[in-house]
């Protein structure tokens, strides 16, 4: 009698006695091994004939069937080499250490760039390196992403402020539409770039200064433009020479602002005596580009706080040269 088995492994159909049935015999179509089993779903002997094969060695107790070999294993985790592959990118921020050390050369960003660069390059590395697909394809991913991350530390870290203030003109905001604004009491003409609003304290520690603020309430981080009149503190006389009185003012600014002072020149051409000051904040971004005019006893202050500006931005510039004093009665 004729018994129809199929193998476990390439399930092809195959013929033995029936003294064979319970030995392990070899599939004649693929090179394993299988028990001889009859195939119930296996109703008819189908056409042409299916090959015979012979039993090998009689089993004295049932062995399990040999399973098929899966050819593209299910991956359940990462391995050591990945999560060091994936904890790469940590090395950017000590990459800007180190070429800050050699070089002396300080960038333009400050050393939160580099931190969030590496912990998002790390958290994608770490997700690639979770995921079923095959090591080598893995492997490749987060080596591209990692070369990706350092290539861009790179050139943030050698970035211009020239370059930054370009991106600002052609992707910030839309042209600024600039209104003249003049206190209640009419002592100075400013133009803001909308509707300023009273500032409750005065913008200088100790000046008792009468400010006002603008800052476009729809876009985040927006510049911020301040205006302020009044009268000069105590300690400043009358009659300081004017390189003395600017030398005092700038000392008071440093000293209430804990800013760096990147900047100080005085104003020409303006028919006033003014100088102008850059400051630079501890965060390494925002910058305050300040001037101060001092007429007699009467101190009137201007200044623009925003990322990256420089007495040459032209809203920096905009806003300066609008500032204006009534004529003198005759």
């Amino acid at each position: 009698m004729i018994v129809i088995v199929r193998c476990p492994v390439c399930l092809k159909l195959s013929r033995v006695g029936e003294n064979a049935v319970g030995l392990l015999v070899s599939c004649p179509l693929c090179p394993h091994q299988f028990l001889a089993l009859p195939d119930d779903d296996v109703a008819i002997v189908p056409d042409p004939p299916i090959p015979t094969v012979h039993p090998r060695r009689r089993l004295e107790a049932p062995r399990l069937p040999i399973h098929a070999v899966d050819e593209h294993p299910v991956h359940t985790g990462p391995n050591g080499f990945l999560i060091s592959v994936a904890l790469l990118p940590v090395g950017i921020p000590l990459g800007w250490l180190l070429v800050g050390a050699i070089t002396g050369r300080e960038p333009v960003l400050s050393f939160a760039a580099p931190v969030a660069l590496a912990v998002g390059a790390a958290g994608l590395c770490t997700g690639i390196a979770r995921t079923h697909w095959g090591t080598p394809a893995r492997i490749r991913a987060m080596l591209a992403i990692v070369l990706l991350a350092y290539l861009v530390s790179g050139v943030i870290y050698f970035t211009k402020p020239g370059w930054l203030e370009e991106a600002r003109k052609n992707f910030g905001p839309e042209q600024l539409v600039w209104r003249e604004f003049s206190p209640q009491d009419k002592a100075y003409l400013v133009k803001f770039p909308g509707t300023p609003l009273p500032l409750e304290t005065s913008p200088v520690e100790g000046w008792p200064l009468k400010a006002f603020r603008y800052a476009d309430p729809n876009r985040a981080g927006a510049d911020v433009f301040v205006s302020a009149h009044g009268t000069a503190p105590k300690e400043f006389p009358k009659d300081a020479p004017d390189e003395a009185w600017f030398q005092k003012a700038k000392e008071t600014l440093l000293e209430t602002t804990r800013a760096t002072l990147v900047k100080d020149e005085p104003v020409r051409g303006v028919g006033f005596q003014a100088h102008e000051y850059e400051l630079q904040f501890p965060d390494d971004q925002i910058k305050r580009v300040v001037r101060i005019v001092r007429l007699k006893s009467r101190v009137f202050y201007l200044s623009v706080d925003g990322p990256f500006l420089t007495g040459e931005t032209p809203d920096v510039k905009e806003f300066m040269k609008s500032f204006k004093l009534p004529k003198p009665k005759p």
